[in-house]
């Protein structure tokens, strides 16, 4: 059946090769990024949710470097050291936005040479299942109009197709696949050192003010107040009741701390959870997205050993993503990498 198919494939194309010319070769054009157009979510509130992230991040962070890191340190060099951190989050945010486009699956094959007709010759192998389903190494994308790649996902958020795509993230509206996952890794690694560095920070200025007999006890019982917070038992967790068995009045002043002390927390879950999540994938070949989706599929995952993979997600000089995003570089293509993510991405193909 698979000899079949593909000899009746390969005839096809020669045919069309023979009437067109050097037209099978002709690269298509980029669809842009719109933003919104398949789904009933309002443009105007994705990028309000995105600056109101923006500003958030400011907030905590000036907070923090006026409220709680002058009662732990004493040197200048802390302040520097946390408009870095500040500066690298904004900055990682700003690369997934500028670097959007290049996640399109055309954008990416126009750079290798590999036009939607050559695809469907390159990738002309199919597979038949155990259940005999076939399945094709390339599909026909309804909204793009155009033949991608397998490990394409179309995001009717972005209307436009993604390769290698891991989720759409609201943070920074837009999609994370094949160019841009890299700065949402360091975005979350930033996050979650942040988090935690605030969270001790708050808990290193409560002992000042006698809130602690010494011991580790401050840092469970303000981590314990934090998950009733975000389980939304009550607004302010075990310290409102505090509040309220000995009499005391909340206000703006004493709220502030700890609503400063929750966000921290939470970024410190999320960037947690970013980042133990993408190395997982990472290790199986796979983006989360494209994971759940070929569940059912022979899809064999990125190639290579688990260090050809950081190289290729992550970029070449994947170390120097720490100290400053870069953006200007693009994804670095190797045979091994081409065929398992565009053109042969089926376990199978090795034997075909």
């Amino acid at each position: 059946m698979i000899e079949e198919n593909l000899k009746r494939r390969t005839i096809e194309m020669e045919k069309l090769i023979g009437e067109n010319g050097n037209d099978i070769d002709r690269l298509d054009p980029v669809p842009p990024i719109r933003r919104m157009p398949d789904v009933w979510f309002p443009r105007w509130l994705a990028e309000l949710i995105n600056l109101f992230v923006v500003v958030l991040v400011l907030t905590v962070f000036e907070l923090a470097i006026y409220l709680y890191i002058p009662a732990v340190y004493t040197s200048d060099l802390i302040y520097y050291l946390a408009r870095f951190i500040e500066a690298q989050i904004l900055l990682n945010m700003f690369a997934i936005r500028w670097s959007a486009h290049k996640d399109n699956p055309f954008y990416q094959m126009n750079r290798l040479g590999i036009s939607s007709k050559r695809l469907e010759i390159l990738a002309s192998q199919n597979y038949t299942d155990k259940h005999g389903n076939e399945h094709q190494a390339h599909k026909w994308c309804p909204k793009c109009e155009r033949t991608v790649p397998i490990r394409t996902v179309h995001c009717g958020f972005c209307g436009t197709c993604s390769l290698r795509n891991d989720h759409h993230c609201f943070v920074v509206n837009t999609c994370l696949g094949v160019a841009t996952l890299r700065y949402f890794y360091m975005m979350g690694l930033w996050f979650m050192i942040v988090g935690i560095w605030g969270m001790y920070c708050f808990c290193e200025s409560r002992r000042d003010k006698g809130d602690d007999d010494g011991t580790w006890s401050i840092y469970l019982l303000s981590f314990g107040q934090v998950v009733i917070d975000v389980l939304g038992v009550h607004a302010l967790g075990l310290n409102m009741f505090r509040w309220y068995s000995q009499g005391y009045t909340p206000t703006f002043a004493n709220s502030l701390p700890w609503a400063c002390y929750l966000l921290c927390a939470i970024a410190f879950i999320a960037g947690l959870s970013i980042t133990c999540m993408e190395t997982m994938f990472l290790k199986n070949g796979f983006a989360m997205m494209e994971f759940f989706l070929s569940k059912n599929k022979p899809i064999q995952g990125d190639r290579g050993t688990f260090k050809s993979r950081v190289r290729f997600v992550h970029g070449r000089l994947f170390y120097l993503n720490a100290l400053f995003p870069r953006f200007w570089e693009d994804v670095e293509w190797t045979p091994e990498f081409v065929r398992s993510v565009i053109t042969h991405p089926y376990k199978i193909v090795e034997n075909v």
